[in-house]
């Protein structure tokens, strides 16, 4: 017995040409079962010489009552329901009637398809909207920042998706209202090989979908395959962070992972790939100052991007994502063409923040120290040289 096989689909709105691909399918032995957005399935029989019809149901979907018994009775069996799209066929050899002799009233009924195609582009436009929305909200994701972030590979798929259908709904309407003026002016669908056509053009925008699709998953892999988390040193000695032991002295305590109001990868180092960020490294320490319960926190990321021309967007656009500030509320400590360090500095009672950006080249550093208490150390100073220290190092290698 043979198994029911799948076809990439034609677009909806390409009626003439879907019905003669259906009739074209059935003379090979090929029925039409279901038609989907992107496959249709097709089931094994015998062959045979078919008309395929589409009729044109109501917005809600259905035909009018009665209307199918009375196609049934001139000739015309239902296949399927494509919402709001609803297919019949005819033996060839048979006086069947054809279901569409008038074009104005072809071209009329078409309003709903054309409605429904609307409504689905409008509402990947409103999809489209809101994701650039949140991409660019306040700045905080630039094309530099969405290459260096782990989960770019998503976005990209996302997008390309989100492209796809809205490109692919405007194509839709204008070929849908080209059909809708040949049809005002009296002229048919013409049945026949012009489907290869529109077959063509669908299925090679879906296979470039689809190569989209696995560039994203081959770099989600590696991104995956590179992903590595260790416990973090008591220095960061060969690396360019520091750790709360190196800024609190003498004394300080590490927290517990089980410690309240600590994340569950707290004193790891994480190392991370991606095609805008070759080396990513990361760390979140918490801890107690010495003798005291006061709670300290240091986060840190640092990136070496694939290069510096896009150093200072990327920067600028960590900070804003990761401080929530905007420019004009960060001390600028020193900015060279090829240089930036941003500072901000809060002290009050029972608190202290240090947020500090540094960019040289290609290598970029966030750091955020913050927590109860007075402040400890210039961690500010003693980030920066150990950055200088480390990138030196790293170039002359």
């Amino acid at each position: 017995m043979k198994k029911r096989s799948y076809k990439l689909s034609l677009p909806r709105w390409a009626l003439a040409q879907r019905e003669s691909w259906y009739a074209e399918l059935a003379a090979r032995g090929l029925r039409v079962q279901k038609a989907g957005a992107m496959l249709t399935r097709f089931a094994p029989a015998p062959p045979a010489r078919l008309r395929y019809r589409f009729e044109v149901g109501s917005d809600e979907g259905g035909l009018p009552a009665g209307q199918k018994e009375f196609y049934e009775e001139c000739g015309w069996q239902y296949v399927l329901n494509d919402r709001p799209l609803h297919l019949f066929c005819a033996p060839e050899q048979t006086d069947a009637p054809d279901l569409h002799t008038d074009p104005a009233a072809l071209a009329d009924s078409l309003k709903t398809l054309r409605g429904s195609i609307l409504s689905q582009a409008l509402g990947t436009a409103l999809w489209a909207l809101l994701m650039f929305a949140q991409l660019t909200y306040l700045g905080r994701y630039t094309l530099e920042l969405v290459l260096a972030d782990a989960a770019a590979p998503l976005v990209w798929a996302i997008l390309a998706v989100t492209l796809f259908r809205l490109g692919w709904g405007v194509y839709s309407m204008l070929a849908l209202m080209r059909t809708r003026r040949m049809l005002r002016a009296g002229a048919m669908p013409r049945h026949g090989p012009g489907w290869r056509r529109a077959a063509l053009a669908h299925r090679a925008a879906c296979a470039l979908l689809g190569a989209v699709y696995a560039v994203c998953l081959a770099v989600g892999l590696l991104e995956l395959a590179r992903y590595e988390k260790t416990p973090l040193p008591e220095t960061g000695a060969g690396l360019p962070l520091l750790t709360l032991a190196e800024v609190e002295g003498a004394g300080y305590r590490r927290a517990a992972e089980a410690a309240p109001n600590v994340r569950d990868d707290v004193n790891q180092l994480v190392q991370t790939w991606t095609p805008g960020a070759p080396l990513g490294l990361s760390a979140w320490e918490a801890g107690y100052a010495d003798g005291t319960q006061d709670t300290v926190y240091l986060v840190q990321r640092y990136c070496r991007l694939s290069g510096a021309g896009g150093a200072k967007a990327f920067g600028r656009g960590l900070a804003r994502r990761l401080w929530l500030l905007e420019p004009e509320e960060y001390t600028v400590l020193k900015e060279t063409p090829d240089t930036l360090v941003l500072a901000n500095y809060e002290d009050g009672p029972g608190f202290h923040q240090t947020l500090l950006l540094v960019v040289d080249g290609p290598d970029v550093l966030f750091l955020h120290y913050w927590g109860g208490g007075a402040r400890s150390a210039d961690v500010g100073a003693a980030a920066q040289a150990r950055f200088a220290e480390y990138t030196a190092a790293a170039r002359g290698r």
